[in-house]
């Protein structure tokens, strides 16, 4: 299971959220 690749994926759209 790429469970990394789901935790890259929620890091990276919550900095975009944080971002706003």
């Amino acid at each position: 299971m790429p469970t990394r690749s789901i935790s890259q994926h929620c890091t990276k759209l919550q900095e975009k959220f944080t971002a706003q």
